[in-house]
């Protein structure tokens, strides 16, 4: 057997996981403080309709993906050990969650990472890695500025299932092997999180019925101002001895949703990639 063998494998399975038939956690999105978090809408819509994707993500990438389903498998381990030694009880893996609302008319369907009884309460935890700046970055990094949003939306869709009494994400660093857990709450602030989730998911069913193609929620490339605005931040926090020119700053800067699309090249019409 070829490693090329092995790539074509990955890329065949990544294809038929793509379908949509409910609303994953994963896809969802909110706005908050006036800025939209989480999945385009743009993008999702074109994903329900099966719309063939035109940006493949790399061999490199999808192996990535796989290190980060390794280090579900070497948590589960871990929990599967902790439950020989009596320390958590009853644990269980990708338990299917599904809620129906009764503003959608499709049902939110997901599977949490694992669920398991610590002492007697029912706790969950969302296994997520990482590595590099998404950990160290002094303004955004995990270690200083808290989980990603987009997974606070994530775990808001297991709130609201009411599976356990307790949710974590637990960040693991692939390059360091640095962790952070958080435990994410149901507040006041949660349910305007959650009504926003509803409401942007009740906009692409709209959306899809009507078959009108939702408005882009990102840029692919941000304009000279918002570059040079960045870039003046950028230069206070920099520890770099050759900070980047306003120039180079600016290069391919846009947000990191449309960069990583698989609808990109459709999306902006970009043509030969």
């Amino acid at each position: 057997m070829k490693i090329d063998t092995i790539d074509q494998f990955l890329v065949n399975k990544y294809r038929k996981e793509r379908k949509l038939t409910s609303h994953w956690p994963t896809n969802s999105s909110a706005i908050i403080d006036g800025k939209i978090i989480g999945k385009c809408l743009r993008a999702q819509y074109y994903a329900w309709i099966e719309q063939p994707i035109t940006n493949m993500p790399d061999i490199d990438t999808l192996w990535r993906f796989q290190m980060g389903n390794a280090f579900e498998l070497i948590l589960g381990k871990i929990l599967k050990e902790m439950e020989g030694a009596g320390i958590i009880k009853d644990l269980r893996t990708q338990t299917r969650i599904e809620i129906k609302h009764p503003r959608l008319k499709h049902s939110i369907s997901g599977r949490v990472d694992f669920e398991y009884v610590c002492e007697t309460k029912r706790e969950v935890i969302e296994a997520k890695s990482t590595y590099g700046r998404s950990f160290t970055d002094p303004i955004e990094g995990i270690k200083y500025a808290g989980p990603m949003k987009h997974h606070i939306l994530q775990i808001q869709c297991y709130i609201r299932s009411k599976i356990a009494h307790y949710y974590y994400i637990l960040y693991f660093a692939r390059d360091t092997g640095w962790r952070e857990m958080f435990e994410e709450l149901n507040s006041p602030e949660s349910d305007k999180i959650w009504d926003s989730i509803i409401d942007r998911w009740h906009t692409l069913e709209m959306n899809l019925e009507a078959g009108k193609i939702p408005s882009r929620d990102f840029t692919l490339q941000y304009s000279p101002e918002k570059c040079e605005e960045l870039w003046k931040e950028y230069r206070k926090t920099t520890h770099s001895r050759k900070p980047l020119t306003l120039k180079a700053f600016s290069k391919d800067r846009g947000n990191w949703q449309c960069k990583n699309c698989e609808y990109k090249n459709l999306c902006w019409e970009i043509k030969n990639g």
